[in-house]
């Protein structure tokens, strides 16, 4: 699992996770309207987008993982 951070470390954060095939790209809009007020942690789940070369076996195993 990858993760991208957008915003300031010292404002609140915010996980954002996406839906199956998809990545954090599909976040963008919504990063672009928070990302001064939060600090964001966008999930790159396994198998999806920047981590396609690992094998996605589920959002439970991700969320141990």
């Amino acid at each position: 699992m990858q993760f991208k951070t957008f915003g300031d470390e010292k404002k609140p954060p915010i996980l954002l996770l996406h839906g199956g095939g998809l990545s954090w790209w599909s976040w963008e809009p919504v990063i672009t309207l928070l990302e001064h007020d939060f600090y964001i942690h966008a999930v790159i789940l396994d198998g999806h987008g920047d981590d396609y070369l690992t094998t996605f076996t589920g959002i439970e195993q991700a969320a141990d993982h």
